[in-house]
């Protein structure tokens, strides 16, 4: 694994690399986005394991911190996901650049999800996959605050600032699903599939089955065990076998 800085010198971006493992190389490449504030935390060591997974199986791997977050330049109460989908872009575009890649997805977690589904407009970008995806921002808002969900103000949540313009987004989001083009992955419990089921106009979507194992807002452990199998069926559907 290689850590280093990426994007704008004033404001770099911290990324680590996952080399393909030998000669398995695949050519496919896979960016990795990350969830926000504590979910960032708590889902640490399950992308770890799921980019030294992607690595044995032949897929380069990049996972990065956006900016305002984790060793990126910046402070947490900047984030936008304006700015968020503008990262994964750059992080898109130092993948392709550092390895030959013939297929490049993008897999989010939670709020990584958000920039993970608006990368398929990006060129790069063949494949989606949504782990968990926040799929309606004032929801999810109203577990960080109740106050955050009703009105477009900053707010600290469980050690992290959010800023007015995040809050303001967030709570505005509504995950779309697309109806036609580029390949979408989904892997959630059933009441988010029932959930997404009813905003979807098209058949695009491939689904996996997450069960309740994971709970990332929950405020016990500082770790969350994940089970192998919700790792390796993403494995499977980056990989395509």
């Amino acid at each position: 694994m290689n850590h280093f800085f990426f994007g704008d010198a004033a404001e770099p971006l911290f990324g680590a690399y996952h080399a393909p493992a030998g000669a398995k190389a695949t050519g496919i490449g896979a960016v990795i986005h990350q969830p926000l504030g504590h979910e960032y935390l708590r889902s640490h060591r399950a992308l770890r394991q799921l980019a030294m997974q992607l690595a044995l199986r032949g897929v380069a791997v990049l996972r990065f911190d956006y900016f305002g977050t984790g060793d990126s330049a910046g402070e947490h109460d900047e984030v936008t996901l304006a700015r968020m989908r503008q990262d994964g872009s750059e992080a898109a575009q130092e993948l392709a650049d550092a390895t030959p890649i013939r297929r490049l997805v993008a897999i989010g977690l939670r709020a990584g999800a958000i920039p993970a589904l608006a990368a398929l407009a990006n060129p790069l970008v063949s494949a989606s996959v949504l782990w968990d995806p926040i799929v309606d921002g004032r929801a999810y808002l109203a577990t960080l605050s109740p106050l955050a969900a009703a009105g477009p103000e900053a707010l600290w949540a469980r050690g992290f600032p959010y800023g007015v313009g995040l809050v303001e987004e967030l709570r505005s989001h509504r995950l779309e699903l697309p109806a036609r083009g580029k390949r979408v992955t989904v892997v959630a419990d059933e009441a988010t599939r029932a959930q997404l089921g009813e905003r979807r106009s098209g058949d695009e979507a491939r689904w996996i089955e997450a069960g309740d194992a994971f709970r990332w807002d929950s405020t016990g452990e500082h770790a969350v065990q994940v089970p192998a199998s919700t790792i390796e069926d993403i494995v499977h559907a980056v990989v395509g076998d």
